[in-house]
């Protein structure tokens, strides 16, 4: 999906996004491509049959409220 901020927004290659709006998609990004303005991300969803992104969906960097905890190393 190519996503409308980029660099300009403080988006990274490697960046993971989640789906903030609307609040009963739970779908994440994952950033493969940044530019200036834009970036290109790949769509994680759950479930064929769900809708894709649309037009005016949010997307965020923070924790989802499910208790997604950041993954960490040992």
């Amino acid at each position: 999906m190519t996503l409308d901020a980029g660099k300009n927004k403080g988006l990274l290659k490697g960046m993971k996004l989640r789906v903030t709006q609307p609040a009963d998609v739970f779908e994440s990004v994952a950033i493969t491509k940044v530019d200036e303005t834009t970036a290109e991300g790949v769509m994680t969803q759950i479930g064929e049959e769900e809708p894709g992104p649309e037009k005016g969906w949010r997307l965020s960097t923070r924790y989802n409220w499910a208790g997604d905890k950041p993954q960490t190393t040992k």
